[in-house]
């Protein structure tokens, strides 16, 4: 099957926890429904990755470019749409079935006149992917079926290539009920209402003949299922009637066409309709004027002016506050500990997020990064619910051992506000263990939790045989006593969380008497 983004085998697709598209508030990017789809284009490949960044960076660069795909995705669309009737549609209706292959091919030689449009474009590009397509287009447009379809094309009427609406004359009983109908004329303009909204709001219409005496009405709103098919079924065989002429001479090019010419559209119409939503991504991004960058592969993870793009639809951008992501040999599980609403749940998702967008081969919010490739982005956020604690621990504790499982030494997992259901003494004594897990195994960890306790567990820890990845720690840092929504790198004092904790339950105003 055709592929211009490289679909993952099992062996190089990113593994993820469950619901971590959720958990990250993936939202900014896409609708929830769509999330296996995206799962299944995370890579651990970096030859993959590369190559979408240079697609991406190519359209980023490129209004035409953007243009073109926006409008190669909707053909695309448009072609799947007309496949589907004609692969699930009554077989009988030859008529039918021919009026929709030519709307298929009518839009699949707009789709190759997209593409070539763009050529200079694209050969200017260091992209295989666009390389490849734009040879595909040309493959196309030079074989003789495609030439014959374009005359063909060419030499039909215009009302028949630009259809929008028909001229339908019906006959009347005594009793004004529909006897007979008859198609007037076919029309390249819509039809239109004419109440008062529509003369104060909408264009001015210059055709008299196209405006109804009374409003439109939808046939979902007045017909059944089976009223519909036989109005569809009527309607296009009066149309096909009208149109038998012109469609007998193209009757063998469409024969071609169904046989498998416009497949290759049809195969990366699901990449194209992801393209499109990296797109909508980088242009939201760049509209509120924060930065975007490719990261280099590295084994380190280094990211400068790291930020959430979620912020972007709660706040202006001058108030956003970016932040910096340094993992090293002195730092391979961070605990971040801080105020509470001081950002270490921001910054977390954050990291996961450029991480992610990163496996796709997408530009991640953030001024400049260099990151490793993961095989498993893992998360497990605390979630506050009516169990007890008892039950809250158990079913934490399960979700951490299938996360310890799963884990190597190239996961990236997130941690955040993890057995704090249960006394600070039990929940240290937990993640004290985990920790000592995760530190044997070497993987990436951001921990963000307010059990102060762990910190004492942390010497020990980097000091035991086991452990092959150092913890270091990371703080939200105040300035006076107002959250700066900085994270930096060290700790801070048992003291100064015990009053976070203190203010945290609105009872720090006892200090002041």
């Amino acid at each position: 099957m055709y592929s211009i983004l490289g679909k993952e085998s099992d062996a190089s697709r990113v593994k993820l926890s469950e619901g971590i598209f959720e958990k990250l508030n993936f939202s900014f990017f896409m609708s929830y429904k769509q999330k296996d789809f995206v799962s299944e284009l995370l890579s651990c490949d970096g030859d993959a990755i590369a190559e979408r960044q240079k697609l991406f960076s190519a359209i980023d660069k490129s209004s035409a470019l953007f243009e073109a795909f926006e409008a190669l995705a909707k053909g695309a669309e448009n072609i799947a749409e007309y496949r589907k009737e004609l692969r699930f549609g009554t077989k009988e209706l030859s008529n039918e079935r021919m009026f929709y292959a030519f709307r298929e091919l009518m839009y699949y030689t707009e789709c190759i006149d997209t593409l070539l449009g763009v050529a200079d474009i694209i050969e200017a590009c260091d992209s295989h992917a666009l390389h490849s397509l734009l040879q595909k287009a040309r493959d196309v447009y030079s074989s003789d079926w495609y030439k014959n379809a374009r005359e063909y094309i060419s030499a039909m009427d215009e009302n028949i290539k630009h259809i929008r609406s028909v001229s339908i004359g019906i006959n009347l009983d005594s009793e004004l009920r529909p006897l007979e109908a008859g198609i007037i004329s076919v029309n390249s303009e819509p039809y239109v209402t004419n109440t008062v909204f529509d003369k104060m709001f909408s264009k001015k219409v210059e055709n008299k003949s196209m405006i109804c005496i009374a409003p439109l009405g939808k046939k979902e709103a007045t017909l059944s299922g089976t009223a519909m098919r036989a109005f569809d079924i009527n309607l296009y065989s009066a149309l096909n009637d009208y149109m038998r002429g012109s469609l007998k001479k193209i009757k063998s090019v469409l024969g071609n066409m169904l046989d498998g010419a416009c497949n290759f559209l049809c195969e990366i119409c699901d990449e194209l309709r992801f393209i499109r939503m990296g797109m909508n991504y980088m242009l939201a991004v760049r509209s509120k004027g924060m930065p975007l960058c490719f990261p280099a592969f590295s084994d380190k993870l280094d990211i400068s002016g790291l930020y959430n793009p979620n912020l972007l639809a709660e706040m202006q951008s001058c108030r956003i506050v970016k932040n910096d992501v340094h993992f090293d040999e002195n730092g391979r599980i961070f605990i971040l500990t801080g105020p509470n609403s001081g950002g270490k749940s921001v910054y977390l998702r954050a990291l996961g997020i450029a991480q992610i967008l990163f496996s796709l081969g997408l530009p991640i919010p953030a001024e400049s990064a260099a990151m490793p490739l993961c095989s498993e982005i893992l998360a497990q956020f605390s979630v506050f619910t009516s169990e007890s604690g008892a039950g809250r621990l158990e079913g934490e504790c399960r979700a951490m051992a299938e996360i310890c499982s799963a884990a190597t030494e190239n996961s990236l997992i997130l941690l955040d506000e993890l057995f704090s259901g249960t006394s600070s003494e039990d929940g240290a004594i937990i993640a004290e263990k985990t920790l000592e897990w995760l530190s044997a195994k070497n993987c990436r960890v951001l921990y963000a939790t307010h059990i102060h306790e762990i910190a004492s567990y942390a010497d020990e820890i980097n000091k035991s045989k086991r452990s092959r990845g150092k913890i270091d720690f990371l703080c939200a840092e105040l300035q006076g006593k107002e959250r700066s929504y900085k994270i930096v790198r060290g700790k801070r004092s048992r003291g100064s969380h015990a009053m976070d904790i203190f203010e945290k339950y609105g009872i720090g105003f006892l200090a002041e008497k």
